[in-house]
C-alpha cells in the first residue's frame, strides 16, 4: 500500500506542471505571526482555492506561502518571508507546484515509518481505513455524548450519527446539503472536548474550516477555559466572521497578540526597523553620489534588521507551537497538516469536506488521532 500510494504520488509529482501566474507591483497589507500578508495586481482570474499552498518566486529567490483570494484580478497572499513595504512587478505565482505534491510524498512515507516503528505517534491502521484497508467496527457502549447547547438540538438521525461517530475508529458523515452536518460536527467537537479529549478539525478549504470552527466555538464560548487558547485556529487566512467574533481567543496570531503584547510590540518593531533599514538603502542608491562604504553600512543595516526580524518571529512561531500541543480543539487546513510535521498528539480527528480532499492528504491527518 506504502509503495503504491508513493509512486502514484510520483508520478503525479513528476506530472505535475505548475501554473505560473506573472505578477504586477505588490503591496504589504499587514504583518502576523505567520507571515507577510500581500496584495498583487494580476492580468486576469484565478483557479485556486483559499488555502491552498503556493510558491512565490523573483529571479533566484524562492518564498512559500498560503493563497488567501482573488477578487478584480488583486490576488491576497500570505508569505511565509517578507518582501518588503513594496514589491516591484515581475514576479510569479506558482500554484499547484509539483514541490506541495513532493512534500505531500514525503509526509506519507515518514508516515509509514512512524507507524511501523513507534504507533502511538501515527495511527497507521487508521489511516489505513481511509483508504478501505482494515475493518471498521461499532461498539455497543462508549463515550456518553455530552454537549451543553440547547439552542442547536439535534434531531434523532443527527443523535444516532454523533454516537456512532464516538463508539467507531472510523465513521462517515453524509448527507445533503443542509441536512446539518456542520451543526453534528459542532456537537461532536462538544461531546470531544467535554470528555477531556484532544481534536483535530481539518477541512481542504478555509472555507469549510471556518464555518465548522464557528460552530465549535459557539458551543464552547461559555466555557471558563475557552480564552485560554483552549480552542485555536491556525494560519492567518481565517475569514471575517470567526474573525470578528472570536479572532482574539481562537485565531492563534490573535491569541499570540492578545497573551504575549510586548512580543507582539517587538513583531511590530522588528517590521518597522527593517522597513527603514530598506528605505534608507533605496534612498542613498538613488542618489547621484554614491558612497560605497556607506552603502555597505546600510546593507549591512538591512542584513541585520532582517535578520533580527527573523528571530523575533521565530519566537512567535515557537510560542504558537507550545500553545497549539496544548491545546484541546486545534483547527487547520488540510494542506497546513501534512505541510506541519510538529502537529499531533490527537486523540479525534474530524474531517469536514473529506470527499473533496486529495485521499493522501486525508490519510496523513486520520493517522494523527
Amino acid at each position: 500500500v506504502c509503495q503504491g500510494l508513493l509512486a502514484a504520488l510520483k508520478e503525479e509529482c513528476v506530472a505535475a506542471g505548475a501554473e505560473v501566474v506573472h505578477l504586477g507591483e505588490g503591496t504589504r497589507l499587514g504583518v502576523v505571526g505567520s507571515g507577510s500578508v500581500y496584495r498583487f495586481g494580476i492580468a486576469g482570474p484565478l483557479d485556486a482555492s483559499d488555502g491552498d499552498p503556493i510558491l512565490f518566486r523573483a529571479g533566484d529567490r524562492e518564498v512559500e506561502g498560503v493563497f488567501l483570494s482573488c477578487e478584480d484580478r488583486v490576488v491576497q497572499l500570505t508569505l511565509d518571508d517578507d518582501l518588503g513595504a513594496h514589491v516591484p512587478a515581475g514576479g510569479e505565482l506558482l500554484l499547484d507546484a509539483p514541490w506541495m505534491v513532493a512534500r505531500l510524498r514525503e509526509r506519507v512515507r515518514e508516515a509509514f515509518e512512524i507507524g511501523v516503528e513507534t504507533p502511538r505517534l501515527f495511527n497507521l491502521p487508521n489511516a489505513l481505513r481511509t483508504l478501505g484497508i482494515g475493518e471498521i467496527t461499532v461498539a455497543s457502549a462508549g463515550l456518553t455524548p455530552d454537549y451543553e447547547d440547547d439552542r442547536r438540538p439535534l434531531n434523532e438521525a443527527q443523535e444516532q450519527a454523533l454516537g456512532i461517530a464516538l463508539r467507531s475508529p472510523l465513521s462517515i458523515i453524509a448527507s445533503p446539503a443542509g441536512t446539518g452536518k456542520t451543526l453534528t460536527l459542532g456537537a461532536l467537537i462538544e461531546a470531544c472536548y467535554r470528555a477531556g479529549l484532544r481534536t483535530l478539525v481539518a477541512a481542504p478549504s478555509n472555507v469549510a474550516l471556518d464555518l465548522v470552527m464557528l460552530q465549535a466555538c459557539e458551543r464552547l464560548e461559555g466555557d471558563e477555559e475557552f480564552t485560554k487558547a483552549e480552542v485555536l485556529r491556525l494560519g492567518g487566512d481565517a475569514g471575517d466572521p470567526l474573525r470578528i467574533a472570536y479572532g482574539p481567543h481562537v485565531i492563534l496570531d490573535d491569541v499570540i497578540a492578545r497573551l504575549r503584547p510586548k512580543l507582539q510590540a517587538r513583531l511590530t518593531k522588528a517590521q518597522v526597523d527593517l522597513d527603514a533599514a530598506a528605505a534608507a538603502l533605496t534612498r542613498r542608491r538613488a542618489t547621484s553620489a554614491c558612497d560605497d562604504a556607506e552603502i555597505r553600512l546600510l546593507r549591512e543595516a538591512l542584513s541585520s534588521a532582517r535578520a533580527h526580524q527573523r528571530e523575533v518571529r521565530r519566537e512567535a512561531r515557537d510560542y504558537g507551537r507550545s500553545l497549539t500541543g496544548s491545546a484541546r480543539v486545534v483547527g487547520a487546513t488540510l494542506a497546513r497538516v501534512f505541510l506541519d510535521p510538529t502537529l499531533g498528539g490527537f486523540d479525534v480527528v474530524i474531517i469536514d469536506e473529506a470527499s473533496m480532499a486529495h485521499a493522501p492528504a486525508v490519510f496523513v491527518a486520520a493517522g494523527l488521532a
